[in-house]
């Protein structure tokens, strides 16, 4: 709802981390778009080095 307004609009999956409906993947039942898949992978890199 907008104010005293209904908007529909069709359904896009989104990204569960960033709401971005591009180049959106599903991991584990998980809608992610590409760039927080790379971001998730850096910060995993980076945790298993220290």
């Amino acid at each position: 709802m907008d104010g005293d307004k209904i908007i529909l609009r069709k359904y896009e999956p989104a990204c569960v981390f960033c709401g971005s409906a591009q180049n959106v993947q599903v991991f584990r039942n998980k809608n992610i778009c590409q760039d927080c898949i790379d971001q998730l992978a850096r910060s995993a890199h980076l945790s298993s080095a220290v």
